[in-house]
């Protein structure tokens, strides 16, 4: 059984995570979480693909929306969605004006945690856009300096690659952190 570790809120999101913890399954490490979400639009990112890590996404509480296999679709309490590694996908989120609790993992953690924590201290902070997205040079950051290989699904992945590496360099160069675990 994990513990409860502590939470992050933020407003500008319109979530909160509670971390649960990182275990061993098998050789690799799992980062679990519960997510809540509240009100409209709350969870929604562009569609997105993993390339080195599984997402499951149990619906606890509520309905959520997200797409996967090119299907928009629509999850309730009770389901759960499986994201293999290498799918392009748009994690679940709210289109009314509900509320809906998810449990999370990702599989390897893969500096998720530290990536999140960072996510939600600049939107707090007003360091994102108005749909909570950071901003170029930080996404560049994270993705070359962080654990997590996340990209946008609608470029072409080898041109992203290289843009957001050089990207992520003149972002390091400017003074932009990587995500850190404190």
């Amino acid at each position: 059984m994990l513990e409860e570790r502590n939470a992050i809120r933020s407003r500008v999101l319109k979530q909160e995570i509670v971390f649960l913890g990182i275990e061993e399954v098998g050789s690799s490490p799992v980062l679990r979480y519960r997510q809540v979400l509240e009100g409209s639009g709350a969870g929604w990112t562009p569609e997105q693909i993993h390339f080195d890590m599984d997402e499951t996404f149990e619906v606890l509480e509520g309905s959520v929306d997200y797409r996967l296999f090119g299907s928009d679709k629509t999850a309730k309490a009770g389901e759960k969605i499986f994201v293999p590694r290498g799918y392009a996908h748009r994690n679940p989120y709210i289109s009314g004006a509900d509320r809906a609790v998810l449990l999370r993992t990702q599989n390897p953690e893969g500096g998720m945690e530290a990536e999140l924590r960072q996510w939600f201290r600049l939107a707090d902070e007003g360091k994102v856009d108005a749909k909570g997205r950071l901003g170029l040079l930080q996404r560049a950051v994270n993705l070359r300096y962080g654990g997590n290989h996340t990209l946008n699904a609608k470029f072409g992945l080898m041109p992203q690659r290289l843009f957001m590496g050089f990207m992520g360099l003149l972002g390091r160069f400017l003074g932009k952190k990587p995500p850190r675990l404190s």
